[in-house]
């Protein structure tokens, strides 16, 4: 699901739990929902993006460059961090794990 239209459904709940138990409990339940966002902060939906695509989203690496990372995935740790992802004919980018694999090169 897209962010808006979670959060619109989030939205919509607390109006609803509003309108039933008083404006309290819209306090009560941000606090909640901020409380379990700390329990949780790595969990973020991974976006898939287009090989084809890269340079909307990323400077660097350029897209012939993210190309041959994609062709030498099983020698760089691309395959290691489950980065590459394939529909068809269509290449996929693990943003989330992209960004890993990333950080893991930056620390080596």
């Amino acid at each position: 699901m897209q962010a808006e239209v979670i959060q619109e459904i989030i939205d919509e709940e607390i109006k609803q739990a509003e309108k039933k138990y008083g404006k309290e409990v819209k306090n009560l339940l941000l606090k909640i929902l901020l409380l379990e966002k700390q329990l949780n902060p790595e969990v973020k939906e991974s976006r898939l993006i287009p090989l084809s695509l890269w340079e909307k989203y990323y400077d660097y690496p350029t897209l012939n460059g993210m190309r041959m990372k994609v062709f030498n995935e099983n020698t760089n740790g691309f395959k290691d961090y489950n980065v590459v992802h394939r529909e068809g004919k269509r290449v996929f980018i693990d943003e989330q794990n992209f960004l890993k694999w990333q950080r893991r090169n930056q620390e080596n």
